[in-house]
């Protein structure tokens, strides 16, 4: 080979391989490139939503979601109280995957919890609410968190607003922000906590952890501004700094301010709450955050008058600039200091009771004619409906003096509702007794709904009862209450207490008659117990069915239940006839029943307790008569069981016993006769 042309072929060749090698470089870059930027926008998709802080006011409807984890061993959602079994809203569940103070997921990455491995995923809420009970499963005794970021244009401080249900922790930038975790829950709705948070200039990561015990589940979010929150709460400080106390048996439990609203005037401190005796004598000082509750111990205090006292130190100047962790509002250079002060009255043992107004004789409520009759009614009734309900069988219905000539005409009676509270509640109530009193449809007047768990005045409800008494002696006074724990307080601000157990999301039917046996245990015995039933679905849950329906209403009748009401004909856009039409027609059916049986219902007494064997004490069973006929009423409590029992008539005779309503009969011999009830059955005997 010629050396020349050799070494020119060479030089053609590693030209060749030089462009070769570029194209291939070049290929090898582009592709490096594309791949980075389809990697980026993988990320970038599955990146968790961002919120800019300037739009303050708006909702925070999309998250990054993970979970539902379990919230304890062991747990049972009947009567659920949240606690320190709660070791799944206590522990960081994301250990595995950067911890609760330092994670930051993108969408579909994994944590590991107890063997268990949840994902995070995308969710975008319709409303306002972030409902996670409609996007769990399980969702019961559940934990679950959700994340997304905060865009700052600068350094600032706002107000990240929330509510949940039930407990909540917040974390900003992997510190926690924001702990509450009520015993009992709370309605979800917006704007329970107002939590200052300081926003660095960028991208701020939140965490929200939530809980849950039973029904209702989730939270909402949104930013307030810092500054105007503030003022408003300022300007409507009488309500921000409320004094509540409630006696639930022998403790009394003291709230200061709503849940951390007031606390954003001074972030760190604590309250300080005082009890005194009628003598002005301190008693015991107890300090905890806002919105916190506070247990003093009654059982070493003297019956009769006390007084709490609660003091909140505040800066009367600007609100402050300084970061939230770094101490509290008024701590700026020349700014002054004052104290709110709240005082409540309150009281210890028996309030006194009137005698029992003309209306009310043996437990019963007297008609127009001075006859004994059992009311049936229904709360959220629509005027437009009176009549389509009086022909159902219903007979009173709850609503305002405005509704009484509508209600007249419809042939129905009213319990009239003076709801409110503060200094002039007590002038409008003896104005609207004046002008109302002497109407034919008036029943009787409801003062407040629920006043142990709305943590009313009761002084205040005592001082009403006392109002009603000494303008009208012949309507009662009327009080619902759903909290057991407070018959032998607040009960005794009324003559005639109703007791609402709605039992259906928690499942402990049995509660509705131990409720009206415990509020018969607290009263002097003279007072008539009424029967609130549940007739309609928390959110996101279910109504009763027709069996459950008619199980808590006959079991409270064996009670002593001595009229029935129920809540409720409509409920948040949900009407009884419209929306779940077998459970009307059951509703009906038995509001039949009931009008057969009134005269047995309503006569003297709560009946003669029956003796009853076998049914694993699931079985409770009374006979009641009003002189012509008498009938044993029996309910099983057992929720699955079926029970075989036997029961013991008070008489030794061989005797047969139609069953009501069943076609059918039982036979007794020697006075004794067995009979099987499925879960939550009820059988009526009629005793010849």
């Amino acid at each position: 080979m010629n050396i020349v042309h050799y070494a020119g072929n060479m030089e053609r060749m590693r030209t060749l391989n030089l462009a070769t090698t570029l194209v291939v470089v070049s290929l090898l870059s582009t592709t490096a490139v594309a791949d980075r930027t389809s990697t980026e926008r993988v990320s970038a998709a599955r990146a968790a939503p961002v919120y800019d802080s300037s739009g303050v006011g708006k909702y925070f409807r999309e998250w990054l979601l993970c979970g539902p984890m379990p919230l304890g061993r062991g747990l049972v959602v009947t009567d659920y109280k949240h606690g320190p079994q709660c070791t799944g809203f206590h522990a960081d569940l994301l250990a595995t995957a950067g911890s609760e103070a330092g994670i930051d997921p993108q969408e579909g990455d994994v944590v590991t919890w107890e063997g268990q491995t949840f994902q995070w995923f995308r969710h975008t809420s319709k409303g306002n609410l972030i409902a996670l009970d409609e996007i769990f499963s399980p969702n019961e005794l559940v934990v679950g968190y959700g994340f997304c970021k905060i865009r700052a244009a600068k350094a600032g401080r706002v107000i990240l607003s929330v509510g949940s249900n039930d407990g909540i922790k917040i974390w900003l930038n992997g510190r926690n922000v924001h702990t509450y975790h009520p015993e009992m829950g709370r309605w979800l709705q917006p704007d329970d906590d107002y939590v200052p948070i300081d926003l660095k200039a960028g991208l701020n990561n939140l965490l929200v952890k939530v809980d849950e015990g039973g029904g209702d589940y989730g939270y909402v979010v949104r930013l307030l501004d810092y500054e105007q929150t503030v003022t408003s709460i300022r300007k409507d400080i009488d309500r921000h700094k409320r004094l509540s106390v409630v006696t639930e048996e022998d403790a009394a439990f003291v709230y200061f301010g709503e849940p951390y609203a007031i606390s954003v005037l001074n972030p760190n401190a604590r309250v300080t709450v005082e009890l005194f005796d009628q003598t002005r004598k301190c008693l015991a000082v107890q300090t905890a955050r806002p919105g916190y509750r506070l247990t003093f111990p009654l059982v070493d205090v003297p019956d009769g008058p006390l007084t709490f006292r609660a003091s909140f130190s505040v800066s009367q100047g600007p609100a402050s600039k300084e970061p939230a962790s770094k101490g509290p509002v008024g701590k700026e250079s020349g700014s002054k200091r004052e104290t709110l002060v709240s005082e409540r009255g309150h009281f210890k043992g028996k309030l006194p009771r009137h005698p029992n107004v003309q209306n009310i004789v043996d437990l019963a409520l007297l008609n127009d004619r001075g006859k004994p009759y059992l009311p049936v009614g229904m709360y959220g009734v629509p005027v437009s409906a009176y009549p389509q309900i009086k022909e159902a069988g219903v007979n009173f219905v709850l609503g305002s003096a405005a509704s009484l000539d509508a209600a007249q005409a419809a042939g129905l009676k009213v319990g009239v509702g003076l709801h409110g509270s503060g200094p002039g509640w007590l002038d409008h109530i003896r104005e609207t007794v004046k002008a109302t009193k002497a109407h034919p449809a008036l029943l009787f007047w409801m003062m407040f709904d629920e006043p142990g768990y709305n943590k009313a005045d009761l002084l205040q409800i005592h001082a009403v009862y006392n109002a009603l008494y000494e303008s009208d002696k012949i309507h009662p006074a009327y009080l619902v209450i759903t909290t057991p724990t407070v018959y032998k307080t607040f009960g005794r601000c009324c003559d005639v207490l109703a007791v609402d157990t709605y039992p259906v999301s928690r499942g402990d039917y049995a509660s509705v008659p131990r409720a009206i046996e415990r509020a018969y245990d607290a009263s002097d015995g003279d007072q008539p117990i009424w029967h609130c039933g549940q007739l309609f679905a928390w959110p996101r849950d279910r109504p009763p069915t027709p069996h459950e329906h008619r199980y808590m209403t006959y079991s409270s009748l064996i009670a002593g239940a001595k009229a029935f009401l129920w809540y409720s004909y409509g409920h948040g856009g949900w009407t009884l006839p419209k929306d779940d039409p077998p459970l009307w027609r059951a509703h009906k059916s038995l509001l039949r029943q009931l009008a057969d049986l009134a005269s047995v219902i309503v006569a003297p007494g709560r009946g003669e307790k029956v003796s009853v064997t076998g049914g694993h004490d699931t079985v409770r069973a009374v006979i009641k008569s009003d002189g012509k006929r008498t009938f044993l009423f029996a309910a099983s409590d057992a929720r699955t069981e079926t029970v075989r029992c036997t029961f013991a008539l008070p008489t030794a005779e061989d005797v047969s016993l139609d069953v009501y309503g069943e076609e059918r009969t039982v036979t007794a011999a020697h006075g004794m006769f067995t009979d099987t009830l499925g879960p939550l059955d009820v059988h009526i005997y009629q005793l010849p």
